[in-house]
């Protein structure tokens, strides 16, 4: 902002009347009169000692008799000052204190403290915020004559001369009919107005609208498209900011109309009726000026489909839409670049209409422009993944069936295929086998960066739970979640543990949190979805199982307000211990479950989850918990807290509880505990050298075998 507004206007804007006689003589006449206090005089030889006009260029000198003046209250002299701390100009940069002084010159209606306190307020430079308040001091400095410095600089005025005689050198070869040369011609024209007279906007709003015409004549569309929107933007944007058109400059009557309309539609934000009868007159001037159908029609007609969509005006949204789709084809042709934005608006419209073949379809051409022009960035990215859940949600929409998990294939070209024709559980099977490394082979850094593949296929395999009216993830739907689930989803077995979990929290803050498993109620269910989706291999069940096993959940006597200790009582239901503060004792509430169990801790099946964790997780706070299981030991076996699974002993490493305490202080990782406490552990190891050297090279090798996705 600042460079802009720099560039935008120079510090001394108002330039003052000089009477013909030399500098020097007048600088020397003007100084007695601001000793003596004329706070008018004190504001001229401040500007006389800031531009070097009779005496040397002195900023401080400038600023002194700036705040001369303006301690009298003279308005010039308070902006200038607010200018120079909003600009650092001669000071340090201070924009509360540039806001004070423009605050007191606009107050007397100076326009050009109007203005730029206008702009503090819309930017939030010095002061709150406040788009209302900026457009209010701008509108009244327009009102009391404010115009941007339209005097050129000495190179500027340079440059301007060379921006003439480029044009004209255009006009002439536009009369000769020689348009090709024109055209390049006048690029060289607009490269010179962006490059040298950026505070003169119209300038370059003046060269689009030659290039929009020249383009039009040689009918070449992705041009005049392009040459069209910086035409009317730059108006838009030149006329909303208050910077005077020059004299010499007209607009073409329908560009003037429409910057009119976009004008009012801007400022009023009319999305409603009288925002649409705005829409539709700028139709009609575009069709008035270029017939029916044309290209420069496109913007509107989207914006006008999304201002239908809003009010429930399906039909006409729908064939805005297409419309602006039909106008892309016949005038850009397939293989240009803003062909493939133009279908990825129309794809977005048919997902949230719910039709899935033609979103499809559209998708599919979108993907192949994109993969010819070869612009494979965000573009791609969106197309493909949105193509993957508009397969996912044809199918599931369509009440198909899906197989199991267990019976779909394991090799990566399998699952891929079955993935890129719409089945959720394919998806999900081959998001989890690239976000763990095992269908990539791992590289060996520190930090593992993956492709974004897996997230694709991970948000396309949880489309299904959907509203039915957005298509949007939001809560699961419990049927659908337990369908997918039985199918071996982890996700779905995820978010339904999530959701019983929530259904039993104290409060609905705790709930789903990975602490909040710990201290409040578990249904026998909940845990198992847990233990399931975290076998599946979904990250954040993974944790969550890795953290419960390793603390057990809490069995403390409440000591405060708000704190509560769960247990199951003899006759099968959780009950509560809640502080009661008048006696500082606790009373047992019971509360309603139908399959409570406590989870306690289990050290060997916390070392196998956290070790998965610390393999694929998004930091190393597992490596820590690791290392304090590896120097203490799990020396019981788990009996398995599901399914009768059982965990592997740890038997005391203190190399490899070692290792992972490296891994902490390699990574800078000192969320557990500080760099000095690490430190401190390490040595009650008492490590030898040797086996020192073994610990920090097996944390490399842990390090190097991490996969972040």
């Amino acid at each position: 902002m600042r460079l802009y507004w720099a560039c935008l206007c120079p510090l001394f804007l108002i330039t003052l009347s000089v009477a013909a006689a030399s500098p020097e003589a007048e600088f020397a006449a003007c100084r007695p009169k601001a000793v003596a206090g004329d706070a008018k005089a004190q504001n001229e030889l401040g500007w006389r000692y800031r531009n070097g006009l009779g005496t040397a260029k002195d900023d401080a000198a400038a600023l002194l008799w700036f705040r001369k003046s303006a301690d009298q209250g003279y308005p010039n002299a308070q902006r200038h000052l607010g200018l120079a701390y909003l600009f650092g100009d001669g000071v340090a940069e201070d924009p509360v204190t540039a806001v004070r002084w423009l605050t007191l010159a606009a107050k007397q209606e100076d326009a050009a403290a109007e203005y730029f306190l206008g702009q503090c307020y819309q930017e939030g430079v010095g002061v709150a915020k406040d788009i209302d308040v900026g457009f209010r001091w701008q509108y009244l400095a327009a009102l009391h004559g404010y115009t941007l410095n339209q005097e050129f600089t000495p190179a500027e005025q340079t440059a301007f001369k060379q921006w003439q005689q480029l044009r004209s050198e255009t006009d002439a070869l536009l009369k000769d009919g020689q348009l090709a040369k024109a055209y390049l011609n006048e690029k060289d024209a607009l490269g010179l107005a962006v490059e040298k007279l950026r505070a003169k906007r119209w300038q370059t709003i003046a060269s689009s609208l030659r290039l929009l015409e020249i383009a039009i004549k040689q009918q070449r569309w992705p041009q005049a498209y392009e040459h069209y929107l910086t035409a009317q933007h730059g108006a838009l944007n030149a006329t909303a900011d208050l910077i005077p058109k020059p004299a010499d400059l007209e607009l073409p009557e329908y560009m003037a109309l429409t910057v009119k309309l976009l004008l009012k539609r801007k400022i009023e934000e009319k999305n409603g009726p009288e925002g649409l009868r705005l829409l539709d007159e700028q139709v009609r001037v575009l069709q008035a000026e270029f017939g029916r159908d044309n290209l420069f029609l496109a913007p509107t007609l989207k914006e006008r489909a999304e201002v239908r969509y809003e009010n429930k005006l399906l039909k006409e949204a729908d064939e805005d839409y297409a419309r602006y789709l039909r106008l892309h084809r016949e005038f850009l042709g397939k293989d240009d670049e803003i062909m493939s934005v133009a279908l990825m608006d129309y794809a977005r419209h048919l997902g949230r209409r719910q039709l899935m073949a033609e979103q499809i379809a559209v998708l599919k051409e979108a993907l192949a422009l994109n993969l010819k022009t070869g612009k494979i960035g965000y573009g791609y990215t969106w197309i493909k993944g949105t193509l993957l859940k508009a397969q996912v949600t044809r199918r599931f929409l369509g009440g198909e069936e899906f197989s199991p998990a267990s019976s779909l294939p394991s090799t990566e070209a399998e699952l891929r295929k079955l993935a890129d024709e719409g089945d959720p559980m394919a998806c999900f099977r081959l998001s989890v086998g690239l976000s763990s490394g095992e269908f990539r082979s791992r590289v060996t850094v520190e930090m593992v960066e993956l492709s974004p593949e897996s997230k694709l296929y991970h948000d396309a395999s949880v489309v299904p739970f959907i509203d039915d009216t957005k298509l949007t993830v939001g809560y699961f739907d419990e049927k659908i979640a337990r369908r997918f689930g039985r199918l071996g989803h982890g996700f779905a077995q995820y978010e339904l543990s999530n959701q019983l979990t929530r259904a039993n929290a104290p409060w609905p803050q705790v709930a789903g949190l990975a602490s909040s498993r710990r201290d409040t109620e578990i249904t026998k269910e909940s845990y198992e979805l847990l233990c399931l989706a975290a076998e599946a291999g979904v990250p954040a069940a993974v944790h969550e199982l890795g953290n419960l096993s390793y603390y057990g959940q809490y069995d403390k006597e409440p000591t405060e307000l708000g704190e509560y200790d769960p247990f199951v009582g003899a006759d099968g239901h959780w009950y509560k211990r809640i502080y009661i503060p008048e006696t500082k004792g606790t009373q047992a509430v019971r509360r309603h479950t139908d399959d409570p169990v406590v989870v306690r801790k289990d050290l060997a099946m916390a070392a196998h989850f956290l070790r998965k964790d610390f393999i694929v997780g998004k930091d190393v706070n597992a490596a820590f918990h690791l290392g304090i299981i590896h120097a203490e030991g799990a020396r019981e076996s788990s009996r398995g807290n599901f399914r009768g699974i059982e965990y592997p002993a740890v038997v005391p490493d203190k190399v490899e509880a070692a290792a992972y305490f490296y891994v902490c202080l390699y990574a800078k990782d000192f969320y557990m505990t500080g760099k000095e406490s690490l430190e401190e552990i390490l040595q009650q190891l008492r490590l030898s050298p040797t086996e020192r050297q073994a610990a920090q090279q097996r944390a490399k090798e842990l390090l190097a075998s991490r996969v972040r996705g």
